[in-house]
């Protein structure tokens, strides 16, 4: 039997926002523990359940509605924190919260590590692909170059197949 010195009398939503837990699960938690109810006589004012001050359960995520924990309840009875848990709970829970932020910090700064190589990488990247664009264009302006003076000597040679044989020779003696 639980002794009515050792909780709080709370509503089923009050209850909940204490445990973290829906008004509905409250109700239902009552229940299974067999925790004494007061039902009023007035009508539209909710029932309230004696909630041991040791009551303790662990809330699904996202039950809690979002809501901070309190120091006063509404019924201005003193609340213990956050989903009724200690202090030594929730300075775990800081621990905890702490070691994850750490080891985030250590993988951001390992992301931006590998981010700066990469950035490193393209930029040389773009560079060798300036010089050799800067290469292809000196080889086609060659390859032009070397084209016209092709194309002036197989002109060259056509003009000269057609000389005759003493022209050639005439030529040819010249030293030319």
């Amino acid at each position: 039997m639980i002794n009515r010195d050792e909780g709080q009398w709370l509503s089923y939503a009050e209850a909940g926002r204490v445990l973290g837990i829906s008004p509905e699960a409250a109700r239902q938690l009552a229940r299974r523990r067999g925790w004494p109810r007061r039902t009023p006589n007035e009508h539209n004012t909710p029932a309230r359940v004696l909630v041991p001050d040791d009551a303790a359960v662990r809330p699904r995520p996202g039950m809690s509605g979002g809501q901070p924990p309190y120091e006063r309840g509404p019924t201005g009875v003193h609340v213990r924190g956050t989903n009724g848990t200690n202090q030594a709970g929730a300075e775990s829970a800081v621990r905890a919260f702490e070691a994850a932020v750490a080891a985030l910090t250590v993988q951001l700064d390992r992301e931006r590590s590998r981010v700066d190589r990469a950035e490193r990488r393209l930029e040389d990247e773009r560079k060798l692909g300036e010089t050799l664009r800067e290469a292809l264009a000196d080889a086609q302006a060659a390859e032009r170059i070397t084209a016209d003076g092709a194309a002036a000597l197989r002109a060259l040679i056509d003009d000269r197949r057609s000389w005759n044989l003493l022209r050639r020779l005439r030529w040819a003696l010249r030293g030319h």
